[in-house]
């Protein structure tokens, strides 16, 4: 009983942790934590530095008290159960994802004194519902608000000059936002998939707006845009608001001629109705009394003629001639994903998701037009069995799509408003994969080579490159389980089976490797030229390197030996460290060295004698292939 309360009382909510960060102190009790000093907090790049993470789940509530200066990268990120913030005047800066995926967190207070908030500051917290910003802040920085699928308003201050990239992304029930006079950049992304919103004014201002500012935010219906046509930068205005023109854009009359020509790929109609804002300067209206010789000012107001307009609509079946791609439109298409850097699943490899977004297409191949994302149809991709090549199961939408390898298609379906109806076929197909497979042999070797690092993590596979090349011995290097990029390799198969290795890409690792400039390979395949007096070029076998006499062809990614010195040998064999793998079937018999060695097989068995059976075995602490 006396240790079981022990135990309660040192683990749990009695418990105080203390620990320090930079120039704060962090307090950890009761499920609130606490930072005081005087200075700023340390920066975390990954979450597993932080001292607290371990207490993450137990935190309720964060109370940063006055004399800290700023909030370190990371220092709060994804405590999932804290539901309030308390910051003290005196902090200046909110640094880098520090307070990411905050998502129990429904409101916060920024401090007047706050001058900068970071990139990701407040990305994904899903239930923020308010916040309000300073006075004095400068900048949003990018990613700053994304995904925070509950806010509703948001007003910036007229200190704010830029707004980068992503700020707003994804913000879907935002219906308003006021944008300030000396604000002059929206950055790339920055309003995109606002799909509440149904309105917006750019101020006179503004200068640039970059590509995809307002993308897939398609409740927008109107744009008040004051800005100045002449001084304006706006990127990929064909991608932003409603599409196929829905959206009125409201200019001033001047300018009316100079945004239709200069921005005619705009999915917006300009309108010149758009009156200048009003002055400081109080309008004076003079009345006089009703005595003689007086005057009186009078107004006048003129109702405009009501004009009634009958428009009408060519529904199209998009069975009929509709195509929906991925990619180039053929088959086969293949894209390189990669294990997923946040959670679980894959996510592409080479590419980002606006990459992604811009692989898709839908064309109408009767009016040979392309068709407009969200305005006039939406995608589902289907996984497709890789054998009778049907869809298993219902697709799933691009935002919902997990990138795990497969054979996929994708459809496009007509938007309910649109001007088309149905569906389309099946597209081209294409196919995600994860890394590089190579086939190699039971107790062989083939070679490798990519202009990038690789790695694997098949027990069976290792990776060697060769050091030199010494008369008929290539001398490998050490095994490994990753090689640098633009190394050419060897890569082993120690199983008693043929065997698919993937090898996958990977940070360049931290080695230093020592490659033999004989050991050459290429990318995109080549032809090994024929052995010269002065030059004796060799093929890989897998097993060992043999003679070229007449010029042959090797495929992509590659590797051969290139000798210019010595007298040419019929083939040259891999040694580890000097000690050759290229024992004849019947054994060495009259080498002391073998025959007296001390043998195992890879099962750890010694043996009584020097191994006469092919296969792989460990000899005095060295790996020795049998032939």
């Amino acid at each position: 009983m006396t240790l079981a309360l022990l135990l309660t009382a040192a683990s749990g909510a009695w418990a105080q942790t203390q620990w320090e960060s930079g120039d704060c102190t962090v307090t950890l009790n009761n499920g609130t934590l606490t930072v005081s000093g005087n200075g700023g907090m340390a920066a975390y790049l990954n979450l597993s530095d932080r001292p607290w993470d371990g207490n993450s789940g137990d935190i309720t509530s964060v109370v940063v008290e006055s004399g800290v200066t700023s909030l370190g990268f990371n220092a709060f990120s994804c405590f999932l159960t804290m539901t309030s913030v308390t910051l003290p005047e005196g902090l200046t800066a909110i640094g880098p994802n520090a307070f990411n995926s905050c998502s129990s967190l429904q409101s916060i207070t920024i401090p007047s004194t706050v001058t900068s908030i970071s990139e990701g500051a407040f990305f994904d917290c899903s239930s923020l519902t308010s916040i309000t910003l300073p006075e004095g802040l400068t900048a949003i920085g990018g990613l700053t608000f994304s995904e925070c699928s509950s806010l509703t308003s948001v007003t910036i201050p007229s200190t704010v000059t830029s707004i980068v990239d992503g700020a707003f992304m994804g913000c879907s029930a935002i219906t308003s936002v006021t944008l300030p006079e000396g604000l002059t950049t929206i950055g790339a992304a920055a309003f995109m998939s606002c799909s509440s919103l149904t309105s917006v004014t750019i101020p006179s201002t503004v200068t640039s707006i970059a590509e995809y500012a307002f993308m897939s935010s398609s409740a927008i219906s109107d744009v008040n845009l004051y800005a100045n046509p002449d001084n304006l930068t706006w990127g990929d205005a064909s991608m932003d608001f409603k599409d196929s023109k829905a959206t009125q854009c409201h200019v001033l009359a001047e300018h009316l001629s100079t945004y239709q020509n200069k921005f005619s790929s705009a999915n917006v109609t300009f309108v010149g109705d758009l009156q200048p804002l009003a002055t400081s300067k109080p309008v004076e209206v003079t009345t006089n009394a009703a005595e003689e010789g007086a005057t009186f000012t009078e107004a006048s107001f003129q109702m405009p003629a009501f004009d009634a307009t009958a428009d009408y609509e060519l529904v199209r079946d998009m069975s009929i001639q509709m195509t929906a791609t991925m990619g180039d439109g053929t088959d086969g298409v293949r894209y390189r994903v990669k294990k997923a850097q946040q959670g679980e699943g894959y996510e592409p490899a080479d590419l980002n998701m606006m990459q992604v977004l811009a692989l898709v297409a839908v064309n109408d191949g009767i009016e040979q037009k392309a068709l407009t994302q969200d305005q006039d149809y939406f995608c589902r991709i289907y996984k497709l069995d890789e054998q009778t090549l049907q869809p298993e199961g219902d697709g799933v939408m691009l935002y919902d799509f997990d990138f795990a390898p497969g054979l996929y298609a994708l459809k496009a379906f007509a938007q309910d408003d649109s001007d088309y109806a149905g569906e389309t076929a099946l597209s081209n197909t294409f196919k995600l994969f994860q890394g590089y497979e190579v086939e190699v042999a039971a107790k062989e070797f083939i070679t490798y080579y990519k202009d990038e690092p690789l790695y694997v993590e098949d027990e069976a596979a290792e990776l060697y490159t060769i050091e030199s090349v010494n008369g008929d011995q290539a001398v490998l290097s050490d095994r490994s389980d990753a090689m640098p990029s633009n190394t050419p390799m060897l890569v082993y198969n120690k199983s008693n089976e043929t065997k698919v290795i993937l090898l996958i890409p990977c940070a360049e690792p931290d080695m230093a490797v020592t490659v033999a400039p004989e050991f050459q390979g290429t990318l995109n395949g080549t032809t090994i030229a024929a052995s010269t007096e002065g030059q004796t070029n060799y093929a890989f076998n897998g097993k060992a390197f043999v003679f070229v006499k007449n010029a042959i062809e090797v495929g992509p990614n590659k590797a051969w030996l290139s000798v210019n010195t010595g007298e040419p040998s019929a083939r040259i064999t891999l040694v580890f460290d000097d000690e050759t793998t290229g024992l004849s079937e019947k054994g060495i018999v009259n080498s002391e060295k073998f025959a007296t060695a001390t043998w195992y097989d890879l099962n750890g068995r010694k043996l009584d004698k020097m191994p006469t059976k092919k296969g792989v075995y460990i000899m005095n602490g060295r790996k020795v292939v049998v032939k």
